[in-house]
């Protein structure tokens, strides 16, 4: 049975030599202490926990929090925090720098350095510790998944001709909403012909016309955790050219997904699907990493890339979304959510790989 995630961080905390921490970062307060609201802070040591916000949430707070005292706040919450935390010296306490402007980490810095303690900045720290997902965070994220795949099966009534990218994208929105979706984890990438062919392109105001593909990226949050998928559309009769580039990414992410365990090196991962396409002599047209984590945020910890220094751990929610982009003519990305395991991994997506064909 999984630790609570207070538990879980001062566990951390004693492993790592630190003392206490300042958490900054929404997702990792709302995963701690289940809150929500829009405006935190949190104060956590090896015994204490305080977690402060504003009179907005007076309500809100009460409901949600679970495990740690609360305190309403009027003023700015990075000097409330520093007059209520407790603080010993010589203490080590680490910061989430990466997600406080520089003015609120000299503060808190200063009032450390004024009580002979130790600030350290941190990066990835808490983004490592809440990596691996709970049973239960896993079963969350399938259920996002799923309303984006119910979505996906109503798409190809929506493909005709002179629709443009940014109509298929409100329709996109449209329907997650009524399916159920809190909101998009991101803005629908749609795009049609040769857009295809940019791995982040923005909906336009260009047009679908016969015999090009369409490519759709797209996912939502349901109860806080996020979904992410990226499928493929042809509107028309496929050349042999673009089934044949298809089939290469399918075949990478086959590949990768059975490759998947805990232990391996997200590095090593990455390879897998790489190298595929790199002997069927498109190497330099995957031009991103093969993947990332998902979870309370739709980019997490690891990033699945030649860079990474991470590897694979149990309970992991990650992507896997190879591609293949041919500028001028068009790209090919197809993207599953995968969970972890010792010994293979559960594709958390349900929808079909294959090439959805609207004549």
């Amino acid at each position: 049975m999984q630790l609570p995630a207070l538990e879980i961080v001062r566990k951390s905390l004693v492993s790592i030599g630190y003392d206490a921490a300042v958490v900054s970062h929404l997702p990792h307060i709302r995963r701690i202490t289940g809150f929500t609201g829009s405006n935190a802070l949190l104060f956590v040591s090896r015994r204490d926990a305080l977690l402060l916000t504003d009179g907005r949430y007076s309500d809100q707070v009460a409901r949600e929090t679970q495990n740690v005292e609360y305190s309403i706040e009027s003023g700015s919450l990075v000097e409330s925090i520093l007059e209520k935390s407790v603080v010993q010296g010589n203490s080590t306490v680490a910061v989430q720098g990466e997600y406080l402007v520089a003015q609120d980490f000299a503060r808190i810095e200063s009032f450390l350095h004024s009580h002979g303690a130790n600030a350290v900045l941190t990066k990835d720290w808490l983004q490592a510790v809440f990596a691996a997902k709970s049973d239960g965070e896993i079963e969350s994220i399938r259920q996002a998944q799923a309303i984006t795949d119910r979505v996906l099966e109503q798409i190809p009534g929506l493909i005709r001709k002179g629709i443009t990218e940014k109509e298929l994208a409100a329709e996109i929105v449209h329907l997650h909403m009524i399916a159920g979706a809190d909101r998009m984890s991101f803005d629908p990438i749609v795009a049609f012909g040769e857009n295809s062919a940019l791995p982040h392109a923005r909906p336009t105001l260009r047009t679908l016309r016969h015999n090009e593909p369409v490519l759709i990226d797209m996912g939502c949050f349901n109860d806080g955790y996020a979904s992410d998928m990226t499928r493929m559309i042809y509107y028309g009769r496929p050349d042999p050219k673009f089934l044949q580039i298809h089939g290469i990414v399918l075949e990478s992410k086959r590949r990768a997904i059975d490759s998947v365990r805990a232990g391996l090196s997200c590095r090593g991962l990455d390879e897998m699907a790489r190298s595929h396409i790199r002997s069927s002599g498109y190497e330099d047209k995957f031009v991103h990493s093969l993947g990332h984590g998902v979870g309370l945020e739709v980019h997490e910890y690891p990033s699945v890339s030649t860079r990474s220094a991470a590897h694979l751990e149990k309970g992991m929610v990650i992507t896997i979304e190879p591609g293949i982009y041919l500028t001028g003519e068009f790209g090919v990305r197809v993207e599953d959510i995968v969970a972890v395991g010792l010994d293979g991994c559960d594709v958390l997506t349900s929808s079909p790989s294959e090439l959805l064909v609207v004549e």
